[in-house]
């Protein structure tokens, strides 16, 4: 077997070049491996009983059983995928971006993401139970395994997939307003803290290009300097609070500072639900039960940071919206970070649609925000999501003049 007779199999463009290693590893474990029952019957069954899996959707997750365990290539398939996601990673590095529908199962083929899902939910709700994780937040994640459509497609559609393991590993729990995984910082993204006051400072480290409003381009001509490649362990370029990288590389004496969190350390990522009071004083409140939940459960994690990628964290929208305007205010409240991106988060969010369905033109101008996205967008305006970070050790503090926290003395320009 090789990765890219595994993608045909699944029916994805390529395996992610991040799991080779797994399946290097499961490919040595395939002789073991190839005896064991694609579905435990007993933990499924347990699984309906308590609510977690309903009747039929367990069902038909048998029947697509028996039609892989008749078929090496897709048994091979189901269990790589499986064993990347479930035993190979912990699980804050769970990354598996795919789509496995394999075109060889026909209509089965949504089916064997739901097998997938309860797989990784047997293991899950099992892990949670040894953790001591109380039953009544283990109930969040009855369902995330059944099938059908959700949310406009079925479970395999790009994105919805992960969504669902992480839900079905059960480390994905709604706390407060919002609702938080573990995942990691990108890499790239360093913040500091002065020994002396506490102070913190956000820089960026990796080498890109950036254009004049600090954003990330990838085209020469938009490109008004690019960041080289940070060496030291406090070294990096300033990134100010309201989300730009500035052409600002500094050299800091590392035995002045230490680091808040650094890319690859444990996150906690959190999703905005809707029609929610969104403010500092819910948000605030969220983190410090985010922060202590996990820290109960999960202590092994060592949770350094909490963040958020969305369209509501964009640099962009200062200069779209008013200052008086709700997200504004709020963003000011925030730290903020540009991400390489495009606008992908206000088509699917503001405008309920995707990039390749969107039109200028004919886009609706019904709200403020939508009127202001078009004439930016129009006046040649470019649009990224972005990134809110705030160091977990942190969380106590945020609502209190958050802002008060950082070197603002080295962020000026």
């Amino acid at each position: 077997m090789t990765t890219e007779r595994l993608a045909k199999i699944l029916g994805i463009p390529e395996w992610p070049m991040d799991y080779n290693a797994e399946f290097e590893h499961f490919k040595k474990e395939w002789e073991t491996v190839r005896l064991l029952p694609v579905l435990e019957e007993n933990a499924l069954q347990q699984l309906v009983e308590d609510g977690f899996v309903d009747e039929a959707s367990a069902a038909e997750a048998m029947r697509c059983a028996r039609k892989i365990e008749g078929d090496e290539d897709l048994l091979f398939a189901l269990q790589c995928v499986y064993y990347a996601l479930c035993e190979y990673r912990g699980p804050h590095q769970n990354e598996l971006y795919i789509e496995p529908v394999p075109p060889s199962l026909g209509d089965y083929r949504y089916t064997f993401s739901m097998i997938v899902l309860i797989k990784c939910m047997i293991t899950g709700v099992r892990r949670a139970r040894e953790r001591g994780i109380p039953e009544e937040l283990l109930a969040e994640h009855k369902g995330a395994a059944n099938g059908g459509v959700c949310e406009g497609g079925h479970i395999g559609t790009p994105g919805m997939f992960h969504w669902r393991c992480v839900c079905a590993f059960c480390t994905m729990y709604s706390l407060g307003i919002l609702r938080f995984e573990p995942e990691r910082v990108p890499p790239g993204y360093r913040m500091l803290r002065r020994k002396a006051d506490g102070k913190l400072l956000m820089l960026y480290t990796a080498a890109r290009s950036f254009d004049e409003y600090g954003q990330f381009v990838w085209e020469e001509s938009q490109t008004v300097f690019t960041s080289k490649e940070a060496t030291g362990r406090t070294d990096g370029y300033v990134i100010t609070p309201d989300g730009r990288v500035t052409n600002r590389y500094l050299s800091l004496p590392e035995e002045e500072w230490e680091t808040a969190f650094d890319g690859g350390d444990a996150a906690l990522s959190f999703h905005i639900p809707p029609k929610v009071a969104y403010n500092a004083e819910t948000i605030g409140d969220s983190f410090r039960k985010a922060v202590e939940f996990f820290g109960t459960y999960y202590p092994e994690l060592g949770v350094r940071s909490i963040q958020s990628y969305s369209w509501l964290y964009s640099p962009q929208l200062s200069r779209m919206l008013p200052e008086t305007s709700g997200i504004n205010r709020l963003n000011r409240e925030l730290y903020l970070a540009p991400v390489p991106s495009g606008p992908d988060g206000f088509y699917s969010f503001v405008f309920q649609t995707d990039g390749a369905s969107f039109d200028l033109e004919t886009a609706p101008t019904d709200t403020s925000l939508r009127r202001a996205f078009v004439e930016f967008v129009k006046a040649g305006g470019r649009v990224h999501n972005g990134f809110m970070y705030l160091p977990a050790a942190d969380a106590q503090r945020f609502n209190e003049d958050a802002h008060t926290l950082y070197a603002w003395d080295l962020i000026k320009e």
